[in-house]
């Protein structure tokens, strides 16, 4: 994984971050996008605020996430994010 070197130019959005670590476990899905913040670039960090309130669901902060990284990182080619399809749940309706 050379993207995750100690060089400030191997940064890369945090869904991108996201993807690469989706099968970690975590107690709390929020941890899968929260623990990467400090891997990914500022403007990541500061669009998707760590926040473990009980009105805060896992699909309220991969919304945010995902709504970021559409308007930040792709580019007019939006077939890139059938790529991510996989973090949409099942039962949930699509974002």
């Amino acid at each position: 994984m050379a993207a995750l070197q100690n060089n400030s130019d191997d940064v890369i959005p945090l869904l991108d971050l996201v993807g690469l670590f989706n099968d970690a476990l975590c107690f709390d899905p929020r941890d899968k996008i929260f623990g990467l913040k400090s891997l990914s670039l500022l403007c990541c960090r500061r669009a998707v605020p760590t926040e473990y309130s009980d009105r805060v669901e896992y699909k309220d902060v991969i919304r945010r996430l995902w709504y970021h990284h559409v308007s930040r990182h792709c580019s007019d080619d939006y077939w890139e994010m059938y790529h991510y399809a996989h973090f949409r749940d099942e039962n949930e309706d699509r974002y």
